[in-house]
């Protein structure tokens, strides 16, 4: 637990110091993206007066996904309508992904592997960069690896299948491509875990409907 702590603390500080300055500059869909959860926060609306919109019109009829618009919303009212507070849901998504690879990892490794993986995704540069950008695309690999997390318990307590089904169901909100891959893994770990669905079809089928 001592090294996790550890772990934790140095994807804190990678993903979060400097954060309002680095990466120079504050992208137009990072703008974008603070400006609508203010606008939520403010009047329940988009910009374009939706209310609670599900996908949120952008560029004439360009639409996007809401969920992380949704997360950013508490955060623009803690830290106000700023950089940080704009993209410190994307640094928090990925903070908390670091600790979901330990606890998947653990599910299915020794506790060396397990502390490896951790921390080369707490100091892999990739993740880093995208976590201090406010993307929405930041939330799909918390939610893959959570969802992989509960199906990997589910072998030993099926209770576990509906939340996986959630994490899986959510994380079609959060990025167009998602769409597609999300379901054509989730066709993948149907095919090839079909005996372990099938025996535990109840909460295979709350999966599902999730």
């Amino acid at each position: 637990m001592t090294y996790l702590v550890v772990i934790i603390a140095i994807a804190t500080l990678l993903r979060l110091l400097f954060l309002e300055t680095i990466p120079w500059g504050f992208n137009c869909d990072e703008a974008a993206n603070g400006y609508e959860a203010y606008s939520i926060l403010e009047t329940m609306r988009d910009r374009y007066g939706k209310f609670m919109p599900l996908f949120l019109r952008v560029l004439g009829n360009d639409y996007r996904e809401s969920l992380y618009l949704f997360i950013t919303v508490p955060f623009i009212k803690i830290f106000g309508l700023n950089e940080f507070g704009t993209r410190f849901p994307a640094a928090l998504c990925g903070i908390l992904t670091v600790v979901a690879v330990y606890y998947f990892v653990k599910e299915c490794f020794n506790n060396r592997v397990v502390l490896i993986s951790a921390l080369l995704l707490a100091i892999n540069p990739w993740h880093i960069q995208f976590n201090r950008i406010a993307f929405r695309v930041n939330l799909l690999p918390l939610l893959l690896v959570l969802g992989l997390l509960f199906f990997a318990k589910s072998f030993k307590n099926p209770k576990y299948l509906p939340l996986t089904g959630l994490m899986f169901g959510l994380s079609l909100w959060t990025y167009s491509s998602a769409r597609a891959f999300i379901s054509l893994f989730v066709l993948g770990l149907t095919i090839i875990f079909y005996k372990h669905l099938w025996r535990n079809r109840a909460q295979t089928l709350i999966a599902f409907i999730l």
